[in-house]
């Protein structure tokens, strides 16, 4: 019903995202970011082996998209894969030794696997982006970087029927998704959400109209899209400094990649979440999207490329 929606979005808003969110601010001195990324690298990879191994259907021709397990639906199956390859690719370019790079390949594959046999495409947009960006990232000459963006974009376009190819290979559910995609303007029943949103806003553009979307059944839905949330929720003078606060934080995240912070993995993930949230979700269910933000931001108010040489190369990797 939509009381109980209310009351969802309520405790789920100040009991999660802004009790987490207050609390990594507090506690952000006292955060080992090795032990964490070793953590979460390891534990992930040990849980996802263990869902793919006691789910037959991982290896099996199937026509709708995949759940990993009760816990984790079809898109945060696949953004869950995403997650751990983006660890492996980050330990990855860090790595020196043969076996290691091997290692973190052979678990980025594993990632990359787990994301298209998912079969939804939010996941998969969210890997390639996070790529890109990282890519992007790490050139100094930003006409260097806005060249190979354009040249990376037409290679995509020209080979994107091959690509498609090899994506049914490993999961033609993700093929016809994105074929229907790019081909049929298929959005999966959001861009009627979408609409709704942006009546919304219009009907009441200053302080908003609602959080979620109401349906006939009493039943609450989200516009898909963080922006048009935030827009529809709180209105144009809310919504306008989230929108901002969010480009800060990505020209933020990029300036930690160039500089080759030891975070930069946190960074990573939060562009991830960032691109999640265009897509599928609502930002009082997506806590992970507050706590990375919040960490974003404290590293970019701490030592940055400006510093002096003796105060940042702490900061650096070898």
């Amino acid at each position: 019903a939509t009381q109980e929606s209310y009351k969802t979005f309520v405790y789920t808003w100040t009991l999660v995202c802004l009790s987490y969110t207050i609390s990594t601010l507090l506690s952000f001195s006292s955060i080992n970011f090795s032990v964490a990324f070793k953590a979460c690298y390891i534990l992930l990879l040990v849980t996802l082996l263990m869902t793919i191994s006691g789910n037959e259907m991982m290896f099996e021709e199937v026509e709708g998209r995949l759940d990993g397990n009760v816990a984790l639906n079809t898109i945060s199956f696949g953004h869950t894969g995403v997650t751990l390859a983006i660890l492996a690719m980050w330990s990855l370019f860090r790595s020196k030794g043969l076996l290691s790079k091997i290692f973190h390949l052979v678990v980025f594959a594993i990632g990359f696997f787990i994301m298209l046999r998912a079969g939804s495409r939010g996941p998969f947009v969210a890997m390639i982006g996070v790529i890109m960006f990282y890519m992007l990232s790490r050139i100094h000459n930003k006409v260097v970087a806005i060249a190979s963006f354009i040249v990376v974009s037409l290679f995509l376009y020209i080979n994107f029927e091959f690509i498609l190819e090899l994506i049914g290979q490993i999961s033609p559910v993700m093929e016809q998704r994105l074929s229907n995609s790019i081909y049929l303007n298929d959005s999966s029943g959001r861009d009627n959400l979408m609409d709704y949103a942006l009546y919304g806003i219009a009907e009441k553009p200053l302080l908003g109209k609602s959080f979620a979307i109401p349906q006939r059944t009493g039943e609450m839905y989200y516009p898909h899209n963080y922006f048009v949330e935030a827009f529809m929720s709180c209105g144009i003078i809310i919504g306008g400094m989230f929108v901002l606060l969010n480009i800060y934080a990505i020209l933020a995240s990029s300036k930690i990649i160039e500089c080759k912070l030891v975070y930069g993995w946190v960074v990573l993930l939060f562009i991830q979440k960032f691109l999640h949230g265009m897509f599928s979700g609502a930002i009082y269910l997506n806590y992970d999207f507050s706590i990375l933000m919040v960490i974003v931001l404290i590293l970019l108010c701490r030592k940055t490329c400006n510093s002096t040489v003796n105060s940042y190369a702490p900061l650096l990797y070898p």
